[in-house]
Parts: structure tokens; sequence; C-alpha cells
């Protein structure tokens, strides 16, 4: 899944190793991984202020985790 800051300096990955990333839109550098929910992410979704970014599994829990952009 992929999603771009509402600001559009930023876009977030997520992947089916769990990982969540933050890449410069830009440059395309690597800016932070924002967690590893351990599972499978199967979608994600970042509010309208860009503060939290909505993460759901889908590797048998099928679990959502609410993040914020900053600390995780």
């Amino acid at each position: 899944a992929v999603a771009f800051t509402p600001s559009g300096r930023s876009v977030l990955t997520a992947s089916a190793d769990g990982s969540v990333r933050i890449f410069d839109a830009k440059s395309g550098a690597l800016l932070k991984v924002l967690v590893d929910v351990r599972a499978p992410v199967g979608s994600l979704a970042i509010t309208p202020d860009g503060l939290h970014v909505l993460v759901t599994t889908t590797g048998g829990d099928f679990a959502s985790h609410v993040l914020h952009i900053n600390t995780g």
C-alpha cells in the first residue's frame, strides 16, 4: 500500500513484510521506518492533518493500528 502525506512532501509505504516506511517524495530517500507491525500490511491511510496513519494487517489477526507519524 502507498499513500502521500497531505503536504505531498512524503510518501508512506506498507508491505507484506510488516514494514511502514516514510520516504521523501522528491528524492526518494528513506526518512524513517515508523513501525514493524509484524504482520502483512493490507492498507494504510493518513489523516487529513498528516499526523496519524491507520494501518490494517491481513496476517490472520486483521488488526488495525493508529500510529503517530513522528513517534510511531
